[in-house]
């Protein structure tokens, strides 16, 4: 299969590298997918992306942005028990044989709706690492500014794969809602209605604190629509959002600490701020414009 989604793996492993150092995360995928089915990819794992794609496909003609239940995020083993159970075994089919062949583990989807699409970027651990959806659930917002640095630096190759996707429409006609709305689960087989799950997961107070915490946070400060950093200061920006320590940076973009000091400096004044913390609130806001 020829498509740009192969072509640009290396551009998303450098952009995720920081994510292991941080969370211990070891593969990183974003997804859209289209009302009529179609979906466009960016992994960081080329064997893996072609083990999904290629080799099993089983995530073919499945359409599953109804069952998340417009969560923001959820722990992908556990929102998977409300799925219907054609997408439940096939979804299920799909997860455990990453974690098999790759040792891709614990995912966690942070998911965005939008009117064309709905966008998921998983995040997958080793299955030794028990400790991973504690470490989520506390550097959630983390993980969403990481999304937010991913579709800024990304932009390029998400118009690229976005233009010509991996997976083509397979939804038509008067079957868009229909899916839209989870009544068609997998046309490539007998329909199935989805009415719903009796079952119910209980979400732990710490992450409605979490999710709440994080959606009404608005932090007020310097307007960014004039801002305009350089190329060098988005580097560095990408840092400083990372926590990294000037040393950290100097030696990671083979520049001084005083040089990257300065940039700092430049950054703060450009966003009208004077504390790391607030640059940091203002940063993710510039790369969600």
């Amino acid at each position: 299969m020829d498509n740009p989604a192969f072509d640009h793996v290396e551009t998303v492993k450098r952009l995720s590298s920081r994510l292991y150092k941080r969370l211990g995360i070891i593969a990183f995928t974003f997804s859209r997918v289209y009302k009529d089915g179609s979906r466009c990819e960016l992994w960081n794992d080329l064997d893996a992306l072609k083990y999904t794609f290629i080799k099993t496909q089983n995530v073919e003609k499945i359409y599953t942005p109804p069952f998340f239940g417009n969560r923001t995020f959820a722990i992908y083993d556990i929102v998977l028990e409300n799925f219907p159970s054609r997408a439940r075994n096939k979804m299920a089919k799909h997860l455990k044989g990453l974690e098999s062949t790759f040792d891709y583990a614990n995912c966690i989807v942070l998911i965005d709706y939008q009117e064309e699409y709905t966008e998921y970027c998983m995040f997958y651990t080793h299955r030794k690492e028990k400790q991973a959806i504690n470490r989520y659930l506390n550097d959630l917002e983390y993980l969403k500014s990481f999304r937010r640095f991913f579709r800024h630096m990304a932009k390029d190759c998400i118009y690229e794969v976005s233009t010509d996707k991996i997976m083509k429409p397979w939804i038509h006609g008067s079957d868009a809602q229909k899916a839209h709305d989870g009544l068609i689960v997998d046309l490539g087989a007998p329909k199935e209605i989805y009415t719903g799950s009796n079952k119910s997961i209980e979400v732990p107070l710490k992450v409605k604190n979490l999710i709440t915490g994080f959606e009404n946070s608005n932090v007020a400060g310097h307007s960014d629509s004039l801002v305009r950093l350089t190329a060098r200061e988005k580097e560095v920006s990408t840092y400083v959002m990372d926590g990294s320590t000037a040393k950290e940076i100097a030696e990671a973009l083979c520049i001084s600490p005083k040089t990257v000091e300065k940039h700092i400096l430049n950054i703060n004044n450009k966003f009208g701020t004077n504390r790391r913390a607030t640059l940091i609130s203002e940063l993710n806001r510039y790369y969600d414009r």
